[in-house]
């Protein structure tokens, strides 16, 4: 099963695109994953 996930963050000054091509395919877990991924590095403060 083949997917696009794309958004524009403006505030953050981001585009982020995530293709897929997988069975099975769980969508929902692997796009909040990729959403995580992203945007930990920029809510998490440095140390």
């Amino acid at each position: 099963l083949a997917s696009t996930l794309f958004w524009v963050d403006p505030k953050n000054q981001l585009t982020a695109v995530l293709f897929t091509q997988m069975v099975p395919f769980d969508q929902v877990k692997l796009h909040k994953s990729f959403r995580d991924a992203v945007y930990g590095p920029i809510t998490t403060p440095l140390q």
